[in-house]
Parts: structure tokens; C-alpha cells; sequence
């Protein structure tokens, strides 16, 4: 089988593919960016309540805790407006008797917070491997440029988005590139914390490619 031949019975069964870039330097920028972030947000000085000391009247430490209480208003969102987040990827197509092995979604971005939405921009980054029946493997690289409108209540956020997308797939150091695509998703998240939030996103397009879900963990500065 040539170089190609894994795209030939698989890719190209997916439609054409746009090139992307790999998403392996975002990964380690969104660590990097986790790294420095949660240090400043444990010890910097946004929180309005340092740690009092154990000379400090209960009082005052009643009065310190019900400062650091969820703010989930438009003023306590704009506090943190960008994010990163992590996650696993799981492709959610079948074809050519291929198989798909569950793969690394990031995410970097910024929300708009309004009364009850938080409008989102993101760069966003899927990879995964799928394998023929011949057990040759393609890593499959997926960048996509998303912007989302989440309805919240409180603590939980849910809501529809559109990205635009674009895909790279390598066999044995072959790339193959193809179209862009437009690319559907529906975003349901939870805050712990204004800072820390879990989040499960579903996605699709007319390129089975791009069709997966995937459960982020993020991080809010």
C-alpha cells in the first residue's frame, strides 16, 4: 500500500479536508498557560479577600467568606473574561472499517458577558488517530475558529455555536490537506468555581471528520 493509501480508504470517504495546523504546540501553550494562571489566581490580588490571620476577629472572617460566594452576575464575569480549557476528544463516525481512538481537545478564548448570556470567541483544536482494516494509522488534526452564545442560569450555561473549520491528515509523515467546513455545536457547562468549570460540547458538519463530542476541564482569568 503507498503512502496514500490509508486516506484512499479512508479520508477520502470522509470528503475533501482543509489544512490545519497541529494542535500538539497549542497543547503545550494551554499548559503552559494553566501553569501561570492558577498560581497568580491562588495568590494574586483580584480576590478582594486575602487569607486573615488566625488573630483576626470571627467576625471578620464571617464577613471575608461571604465576599469570596459565587459571583455569577455581569460584574463578577467580567472579572475572569478569558479561558483555557482541556479535555478528551471522542469522533463519532465509522465508515471503511475504520476505528477511532479517543483524542485531545484545547480551547483558548474570551467571553462577553450580558445579563443572561455569555457570548464566547475561541480558537479550538481537536486530534485524534482512526485506523484501517489493515492497522495502518493517520493522526487527524482539527483547528477550528468558534464563536458561541451560552444562555446562563447561575451557575450552568448551555447554548448553540458555529466554528470554522479546517483538517489535516498525516500517515507515516504524509499529510493530506482538503476543504474548509462550517462546523455546528451545542456547548452545556457548570462553573465550580467563577474560576474552574467542566464543560461537554457536541459537534458536526457534512465532513465526518469533524463530527465528535468531547468533556473539557477549563480554567477562567
Amino acid at each position: 500500500m503507498s503512502k496514500s493509501g490509508l486516506f484512499d480508504s479512508t479520508l477520502n470517504s470522509l470528503a475533501q479536508r482543509v489544512g490545519s495546523h497541529s494542535i500538539r504546540r497549542g497543547l503545550y501553550l494551554a499548559v503552559g498557560v494553566l501553569v501561570l494562571a492558577i498560581p497568580a489566581g491562588a495568590f494574586g490580588s483580584d480576590d478582594s479577600s486575602t487569607s486573615p490571620s488566625a488573630t483576626v476577629p470571627s467576625q471578620w472572617r464571617h464577613v471575608t467568606s461571604s465576599d469570596n460566594a459565587a459571583d455569577f452576575s455581569v460584574e463578577g464575569r467580567q472579572r475572569f473574561p478569558w479561558f483555557v480549557s482541556l479535555g478528551g476528544y471522542f469522533p463519532d463516525f465509522t465508515g471503511d472499517n475504520t476505528s477511532n481512538s479517543v483524542g485531545a481537545e484545547i480551547a483558548f478564548g474570551y467571553r462577553f458577558p450580558t445579563d443572561q448570556f455569555d457570548f464566547r470567541a475561541s480558537v479550538r483544536g481537536q486530534e485524534f488517530d482512526i485506523t484501517d482494516a489493515f492497522f495502518n494509522q493517520s493522526t487527524i488534526d482539527v483547528s477550528e475558529f468558534s464563536l458561541d452564545a451560552l444562555f446562563r442560569v447561575e451557575a450552568f450555561y448551555i447554548g448553540p455555536g458555529i466554528s470554522f473549520g479546517s483538517v489535516t491528515g498525516t500517515t507515516n509523515g504524509f499529510t493530506v490537506n482538503g476543504q474548509s467546513q462550517t462546523v455546528w455545536s451545542v456547548t452545556a457547562g457548570y462553573d465550580i468555581t467563577p474560576r474552574v468549570f467542566v464543560e461537554a460540547r457536541w459537534q458536526t458538519a457534512d465532513v465526518d471528520a469533524y463530527k465528535g463530542y468531547s468533556l473539557n476541564v477549563g480554567y477562567r482569568f
